[in-house]
């Protein structure tokens, strides 16, 4: 209990500035297959440097938790940053052609800029600046902590951008296919910043992100590109229907964004804060708690890797898909391979005991042709024993269209949540529609869709236990029943003002 009450008033404490002994390597290669400017033993420089501080975060008030919203300053707001997107045309002509483009550290980005292939020096004021370049392959940069702004380029590969920090703007660039904080050995701080006004067919990974991913177009995916990514349990095959994988997060912020495909969302226990509010722990050095979160006596678990908070804002995203029986999906399917140590966060005080605490917000989304599912929610696992673990979703002023039932499924929701445990969901304002119920059919059938029996429902809750459901100010059109509800035990479920106008019961037991 002394624990327990020792923890709500833990403040979250700045990282402390240390200085490290890393590698700098900087490598190009010309599209022509010729030499490279640089022999591909590329030239390693040693040299110390000082890690950017977070601010001093105060804890989150637990009364007052459920109503933070992540929300991010642009990292160089004074910048005039206007620039076009190039088209492929447009490419060919782009004064740097390469098939690869890799930069390790700082000292690597200052080497580019010596040689003229990136302008600034590197401060807020003065950001280096990545520019007009065509890659065929790849555009990687690892383990820097300076200034960088990545614009204007034409990427027909992928863009690595492996922890470099929170001072990293992306913006009017084609990324064939986007990676960032890839579970690689590394020094550095995540990549977080700014990703925005960006076209960009396919994101097989944004990982462990705390930045803003802003008004960019996602998709359609390309036919050929890699669906294989680095999973915290090795390399992992992502299924064919994902255009977009957003693989853990603390203080994200989605919006704005068009997405012509499935957006997978997973939570990653060992990326976390020390609360709702406080910046995501540092995981690199395998040894230490975060600087100020020392072991304490009284505390158990002593480790404040134990206290795990996860924040998620995801709003006015428009979902375009095709055949797919889901346009977003958020889970914890694989809680145990994310909840512990990882090549990129090899610390060992993660495999202790810990708390979770998720705030997610969905709001003012639409999706156009599939559904949305909130899919294991507080996972079972060992490490909780004792511990606590608590999920708020906030779902509010969504819009779900969609056409025929899909037989396939038997049941087909608008919103369905799956597999919860000792969560809040509170539902308000959203929408949903059945194109085809336009014509119903007749009292006692039901939809035949590819041979199979077929029906719909506006929200769908199995497997629940210990949630409280709040659906309120709903407004439905074509669905058979409002609320169709599976195995749920110790899960009440308000409902206020809505009007599902279901063909059947507005709340129907399977």
């Amino acid at each position: 209990m002394l624990g327990r009450k020792l923890h709500l008033v833990i403040l979250c404490i700045a990282l402390a500035a240390s200085a490290l002994l890393i590698l700098g390597l900087a490598q190009h290669q010309t599209l022509d297959n010729e030499d490279p400017l640089q022999n591909d033993d590329a030239s390693t420089h040693a040299h110390a440097h000082d890690h950017q501080p977070n601010e001093s975060t105060p804890a989150v008030n637990p009364a007052n938790e459920a109503t933070h919203q992540p929300r991010h300053e642009h990292p160089f707001p004074d910048r005039d940053a206007n620039a076009d997107i190039p088209t492929r045309a447009q490419a060919t002509e782009l004064p740097h052609q390469f098939n690869r483009f890799i930069v390790h550290t700082d000292e690597g980005l200052q080497e580019m800029q010596e040689e003229g292939y990136i302008t600034g020096n590197g401060t807020h004021e003065d950001p280096y600046v990545i520019s007009d370049f065509r890659i065929t392959r790849v555009l990687e940069i690892q383990d820097t902590t300076k200034p960088l702004v990545i614009e204007n380029n034409y990427i027909e590969g992928q863009l690595k951008l492996n922890y470099n920090g929170p001072h990293v703007h992306v913006h009017n660039n084609h990324i064939e296919d986007l990676r960032v904080n890839e579970n690689i050995e590394r020094t550095e701080r995540a990549t977080s910043g700014l990703i925005e006004e960006n076209t960009i067919p396919f994101v097989g990974q944004l990982r462990h992100y705390s930045g803003t991913f802003a008004h960019n177009d996602i998709g359609p995916k390309p036919s050929n590109v890699i669906d294989e990514y680095l999973s915290d349990t090795g390399l992992a095959a992502l299924p064919d229907h994902v255009t977009f994988l957003l693989d853990g997060y603390h203080l994200a912020h989605v919006h704005n964004n068009t997405i012509h495909g499935h957006l997978e969302i997973k939570l990653h226990g060992h990326y976390h804060g020390s609360c709702l509010a406080c910046p995501p722990h540092d995981h690199a050095n395998p040894d230490t708690f975060p600087p100020g979160n020392e072991p304490h006596p009284d505390l158990d678990p002593q480790s404040h890797h134990s206290y795990r908070y996860h924040t998620l804002d995801l709003e006015n995203n428009i979902f375009k898909t095709n055949d797919e029986t889901l346009a977003l999906r958020i889970h914890d399917n694989n809680h145990a391979g994310d909840d512990q140590t990882a090549n990129s966060e090899p610390n060992a005080h993660l495999e202790e005991r810990h708390d979770h605490h998720q705030y997610v917000r969905v709001a003012h989304n639409t999706l156009h042709g599939a559904s949305m599912l909130f899919d294991i929610v507080n996972a079972d696992d060992n490490r909780h024993d004792g511990m606590t673990q608590h999920a708020h979703i906030d779902l509010t002023g969504n819009h779900v269209t969609l056409e025929k039932p899909r037989g396939d499924i038997g049941l087909t929701p608008a919103y369905a949540v799956h597999a919860a445990d000792n969560a809040d969901l509170i539902a308000k304002d959203n929408t949903f529609t059945f194109t085809s119920d336009e014509s119903p059919l007749p009292p006692g059938y039901r939809w035949i869709v590819d041979g199979e029996p077929a029906e719909t429902t506006g929200f769908h809750l199995q497997g629940l236990n210990a949630t409280h459901v709040t659906i309120a100010h709903t407004h439905g059109e074509g669905a058979h029943y409002g609320v169709t509800l599976q195995q749920l035990h110790e899960s009440p479920l308000h409902l206020e003002n809505n009007q599902f106008q279901a063909q059947k019961e507005d709340k129907h037991e399977r």
